[in-house]
């Protein structure tokens, strides 16, 4: 029989320079815009582990709704990387790597990554549907691992295309404001979005402050009456701990 704990999610062992731990003579960090996508996977791995623990606990109503919360942002998260299709701004992330990195994002196949994950994510809602926690501690592990794979081939990809749209000062502060957030951002679901994420990533940190840097993105991309809303639903989804060294960045 399958078992929830048979795989492993893996934690990112390399923080970005904005997640180094500063000391008092430092400068504050500068927002890297592209921490909203970059950190919104450890979002989706934090929710990972999130149902996998209760799954190891044979917890199926905790199971059930611990992935009905990752299966809402991630389809979120997906939303922001292929815009609506339609190819009319805002266009989602990955028409911006492939329009500034040499369709990158078609040659190494990663909207085939998101197809191929759907029928694990079947599987699934299948057995959750069923209710059948047997059946759902053999169709999870096989998710989280190719959920895994799937991250892993994208941050290969985006990392190295961002440095390099860096190097060369694209706008990326405008592709975040105009092509992505937009995406998402006028949903209903939008005030869950940055909840769920900084619930996660304040509890699945990883000894960096990855809830810190990817609300210093979102405020970078905010307009001042968006951030009086958003800060609001950090303040409340954060520990008071971290939500005082959000405050200690921003200028």
């Amino acid at each position: 029989m399958g078992c929830a704990s048979s795989t492993q999610v893996k934690e990112t062992p390399k923080p970005t320079a904005a997640e180094q731990p500063k000391t008092e003579t430092e400068e504050k960090p500068k927002p890297q815009i592209f921490a909203i996508m970059r950190n919104g996977h450890e979002v989706i791995r934090g929710g990972m582990i999130e149902v996998k623990t209760a799954l190891d606990k044979d917890d199926f109503d905790t199971a059930k709704k611990a992935w009905e919360h990752l299966a809402k942002f991630e389809g979120m998260h997906k939303t922001m990387e292929e815009g609506d299709g339609t190819g009319v701004s805002p266009t989602g992330f990955f028409k911006v790597l492939d329009l500034k990195a040499d369709g990158i994002v078609t040659t190494e196949g990663l909207y085939g990554l998101h197809t191929d994950l759907e029928i694990y994510e079947k599987a699934v809602n299948k057995a959750i549907k069923k209710k059948d926690l047997k059946a759902l501690k053999i169709a999870y592990p096989k998710f989280m691992e190719i959920n895994e794979a799937h991250l892993k081939k994208e941050e290969d990809v985006m990392m190295p295309s961002i440095q390099k749209m860096m190097k060369a000062q694209e706008p990326l502060k405008k592709f975040m404001v105009v092509d992505i957030l937009p995406t998402v951002k006028g949903s209903p679901d939008w005030e869950f979005f940055i909840k769920y994420a900084n619930t996660i990533l304040d509890k699945h940190h990883g000894g960096m402050p990855r809830a810190r840097v990817f609300d210093h993105a979102l405020w970078a991309a905010a307009t001042p009456e968006e951030w009086k809303t958003w800060s609001v639903w950090m303040k409340e989804s954060l520990s008071e701990k971290t939500y005082k060294e959000l405050e200690a960045v921003l200028v």
